[in-house]
């Protein structure tokens, strides 16, 4: 797939974003798709994601370090409603499957024939330990969804006081197609529900860009390379309308 070139413009557009692993481009490294807008936009880019965030992330790194924009587009919904082990069950598995997201599977295995065997044992064992020990203890989330928007709420304010006229975007998850993620799945639709309502952004789903397994990586949750140009070649027209339409505003 090609990218098209930069888009010219008098004046350097400054482009927010927040999000978690997708964001941060996990499995694809430089090339993900904040990394192409910018460059599309021809704009300067001013990152908050982190793998692992969830919205109250967001709000507590926004704070910490406040940059006025022009385009915020916050990429959300996906490490909130995920289920999880409670921590007195997670705290019983092997130390290095504790972290946060190590009981999911494996986004990509390695490229050596004897570590990528083990690598997919050990992420099959792993993401089927952890939706069997969800259905014998239950699970919890990370935020509820009335936490979640109450977040999103503050940090959008939050970019309203500082940038006044900045397009919001609120990019919500995709397909989450992988068996482990079942689960996840009516959560992410339910949360991506409530954040639709709040007032005075755009909300879209990059699941209106990407197709269901060719565009993942292959936990069916992290889009690759391909991926990745999709959501960056599918926001690039709506972003400039809104920024268009904001700039003609300007002028009357």
């Amino acid at each position: 797939m090609e990218i098209a070139p930069v888009v010219p413009r008098a004046e350097p557009l400054r482009l927010g974003v927040f999000g978690a692993s997708i964001v941060e481009g996990l499995g694809v490294g430089p090339a993900r798709w904040p990394q192409m807008l910018g460059e599309l936009l021809g704009a300067e880019l001013i990152d908050y994601s982190h793998t692992g965030f969830t919205a109250s992330h967001y709000l507590s790194r926004y704070r910490a370090h406040p940059r006025a924009v022009d385009l915020m587009i916050v990429a959300c919904g996906g490490a909130e409603p995920m289920p999880r082990l409670h921590p007195w069950v997670r705290d019983r598995l092997p130390r290095r499957w504790r972290p946060l997201g190590w009981m999911d599977p494996r986004p990509f295995h390695s490229a050596r024939r004897r570590r990528r065997l083990l690598e997919q044992v050990e992420s099959g064992v792993r993401w089927r330990l952890q939706r069997l020990l969800r259905g014998l203890t239950g699970s919890r989330v990370l935020m509820s969804s009335a936490e979640y928007v109450a977040a999103l709420e503050s940090l959008l304010a939050l970019v309203r006081r500082d940038s006044p006229d900045a397009v919001v975007v609120l990019l919500h998850t995709g397909h989450a197609a992988h068996p482990s993620f079942r689960a996840a799945r009516r959560g992410i639709d339910a949360y991506e529900r409530a954040a639709r309502r709040i007032p005075g952004q755009v909300s879209l789903s990059s699941r209106s860009f990407l197709e269901p397994v060719d565009d993942y990586l292959l936990d069916r949750f992290h889009p690759n390379a391909v991926g990745h140009q999709r959501i960056a070649l599918g926001l690039l027209p709506l972003v400039e309308r809104l920024l268009a339409h904001r700039d003609a505003g300007r002028s009357r």
